[in-house]
């Protein structure tokens, strides 16, 4: 849009640079003409003159205003991509996208509250952008507390099995899971029983309050 209007500018001024070259052209003319002619000559080129800045000045116009709107457009899908991102980053929208859904049974009540924890720093580690325990929505100051009646979350209780759903790589996540020595043959050693599921789409719902 900034080049269509240059152009038209230049336009403009091409025009300006025309007729005064015709005008040069038509002195020899006016040297023979009337006084009333010559009035008359003059007024329509002070009108022209007049037309053509009243034309620039609108162009001129019109060309700040599509810049401002330009940068104010930027600026506005900018704040836009910010606050989705600090929105999922807080909890405080839902999302989804490809990723995992992490399945830890715990049939002898053996998993304890450390080994969650354990389980959502290993998502993080390995690139979960968001994860939610049940329907617990995963913040960055989340926590996880054994309780006589199990383990809670953030204050809530968690019933298991616990479902963990992360988005993320796929891939990368249940290869951080599975390696030797790793979460996975913790939570077995402990006595549960663990699933992992890839998946294309992971609807994460919970959201935790601003």
């Amino acid at each position: 849009m900034g080049q269509l209007i240059g152009g038209l500018l230049c336009l403009v001024l091409g025009f300006a640079v025309v007729a005064q070259i015709r005008s040069n052209e038509r002195d020899t003319t006016f040297a023979t003409a009337r006084q009333d002619e010559l009035v008359g000559v003059l007024s329509d080129l002070g009108q022209r003159s007049e037309r053509l800045r009243g034309d620039l000045r609108d162009l001129e116009d019109t060309k700040a205003r599509l810049e401002r709107d330009a940068q104010g457009g930027t600026a506005l899908e900018e704040a836009r991509k910010r606050a989705a991102t600090y929105g999922l980053l807080a909890g405080t929208v839902p999302a989804e996208g490809p990723g995992i859904e992490l399945t830890v049974g715990d049939p002898r009540r053996g998993v304890r509250a450390v080994n969650l924890l354990d389980a959502l720093e290993e998502l993080r580690d390995a690139g979960a952008e968001v994860v939610q325990v049940n329907d617990v929505r995963a913040g960055v100051d989340s926590y996880f507390l054994d309780d006589r009646d199990g383990v809670r979350a953030d204050g809530r209780a968690l019933v298991p099995p616990y479902r963990f759903r992360a988005i993320g790589d796929p891939h990368t996540m249940t290869t951080a899971l599975n390696i030797p020595g790793g979460l996975v043959r913790t939570l077995q050693a402990a006595g549960a029983e663990v699933s992992i599921t890839p998946r294309a789409k992971v609807v994460v719902d919970a959201v935790r309050s601003p």
